[in-house]
């Protein structure tokens, strides 16, 4: 689900392949998703030439050289990629969860493909979100004070103050649980509620949590961009979790002493009922009878699939 730091990393992946490029051809599928009309999205994009590559929270704004902006949201599972230009535009040629294309002059192609149709696209002249939305975490000048006495002032739920986008812009349901959990607040806590400790943890925990998530994604660009090709975040991490296990000595010793150790037997559980102490011959005889009993009922088991399968259940 992308947020604030996922929409940072699209931006600055697309901003060298698009910026400067002019749009020759325009498509999307959905009227309900493409802002104001899917008419007046292709007649603004057409012949228009991409000048910038912005963002603001979640939202991704570019600016075009008319003097209008394209508006793409992510949703839930939105994506833009740039990919080269193989086939005509239509709903019968391209893939269902294709929702709009972009099509360049040097032959390239911006595409969103969002299979929950969560995201939207759209033009606008205006921008009046820019002015309605809060500071991000990972702004310098990210004020750490106010936003205290912002949050010791609501009456709702903590998670759900610091889900307003017109108090802290980008944070969504992912990062806002792992604010709560990094600041030990519960989340269903009300926000006047909590204590002024808790409140610049809960502040701190804003920046850690969306600022790290920022930065581990420039690094995976620059990695990406000095390899050549793409490779996801999941094999890098991996790869990095590796490196650090071969570098550490305890941790490789640790795991063959755990391979090593002898396995222990598990204690037999048995689902009989508990005899009671009496002589050796009643017992005998008891366990006759409870052996006679169990043979009996795995018969009438067996008797009973015999008789489902020659049924044909």
């Amino acid at each position: 689900m992308p947020e604030l730091p996922e929409a940072e990393t699209v931006r600055r992946q697309l901003e060298p392949q698009i910026v400067g490029a002019r749009v020759v051809q325009t498509w999307a599928r959905l009227p309900r998703i493409t802002q104001p009309s899917v008419e007046e999205f292709v007649q603004t994009l057409c012949g228009a030439r991409i000048v910038g590559a912005n963002r603001r929270g979640k939202q991704l704004y570019f600016p075009l050289e008319n003097g209008s902006n394209l508006l793409v949201h992510l949703g839930m599972t939105g994506r833009l990629h740039v990919e080269d230009a193989t086939s005509e535009l239509g709903a019968d040629t391209l893939h269902k969860h294709i929702h709009g294309v972009l099509r360049f002059e040097n032959g390239r192609q911006l595409v969103f493909t969002d299979p929950r149709t969560f995201g939207a696209l759209g033009v606008a002249r205006e921008l009046p979100f820019l002015q309605a939305m809060g500071p991000e975490p990972i702004d310098d000048d990210f004020d750490e004070a106010a936003l205290a006495r912002k949050l010791a002032t609501r009456t709702v739920k903590i998670k759900a103050a610091i889900l307003d986008q017109k108090l802290v812009a980008g944070l969504g349901n992912i990062y806002a649980d792992e604010v709560c959990f990094l600041s030990g607040v519960h989340p269903a806590t009300r926000a006047c509620d909590v204590g002024p400790r808790k409140l610049r943890l809960l502040v701190f925990a804003h920046e850690a949590g969306a600022g790290t998530r920022h930065r581990r994604a420039r690094r995976d660009l620059e990695r990406w961009r000095l390899s050549g090709h793409l490779r996801s975040v999941r094999r890098i991490h991996s790869a990095r979790l590796w490196q650090h296990w071969r570098a550490v000595p305890q941790l490789r010793g640790a795991h063959r002493a755990r391979r090593a150790r002898p396995r222990q037997k598990r204690a037999v559980i048995s689902f009989l009922p508990a005899l009671p102490e009496t002589s050796e011959a009643s017992c005998s005889a008891r366990a006759v009878k409870v052996e006679a009993r169990l043979r009996t009922s795995k018969a009438m088991l067996l008797i009973s699939v015999i008789e489902m399968f020659s049924c044909g259940i």
